[in-house]
């Protein structure tokens, strides 16, 4: 598993999964591509740190229509 192989059993459910929706498969897979590129590309904050940004009732939790995220690219920094 640490070698980047996927198991067997994983291959089967991957599989198994898009033979029956092709396209819901494939495209809950690019948007968690797209969100991985977000994430390790850019900065995420909001606009307002102070300011209320959703309502709660009871469990359930909804962002204010006026809620603003700012997003800024990271600067590059080289590894080696």
């Amino acid at each position: 598993m640490g070698n980047g192989v996927l198991p067997q059993s994983a291959i089967r459910m991957l599989t198994s999964l898009s033979s029956r929706s092709p396209g819901r498969w494939h495209a809950s897979l690019v948007i968690k591509m797209v969100l991985v590129k977000l994430i390790q590309e850019y900065d995420f904050r909001l606009e307002n740190d102070g300011k209320r940004v959703k309502w709660f009732w009871e469990t359930f939790q909804m962002p204010y229509e006026d809620t603003r995220v700012l997003m800024r690219k990271r600067k590059q920094v080289d590894c080696m």
